[in-house]
């Protein structure tokens, strides 16, 4: 039975955003994806551990608010990449 879970990201901007995340997310199983794009709040549902969620999210450009990496240049490129990539 999969697990209501959320999590809370930066950088996530648009639709394209949106797409790459809810894809990312459908590849590792997870279910019922909602995204708000203005609070960067993701709920879903996933039967596995949390931090292959936390992990994937920061590969993206993603990181969880209140991490290290919230902050990070180099992820906030990154995010942008994935943007650009989820809008087509």
């Amino acid at each position: 039975m999969l697990n209501s879970q959320k999590i809370q990201v930066v950088n996530i901007k648009c639709g394209g955003c949106k797409n790459t995340v809810t894809k990312a997310l459908e590849t590792l199983g997870a279910r019922d994806i909602s995204i708000d794009i203005p609070t960067g709040m993701i709920e879903y549902a996933f039967d596995g551990d949390r931090s292959i969620v936390v992990d994937k999210l920061c590969t993206l450009g993603y990181p969880e608010v209140g991490s290290d990496k919230a902050t990070s240049f180099l992820k906030k490129a990154v995010s942008y990449t994935s943007c650009a990539i989820g809008k087509m």
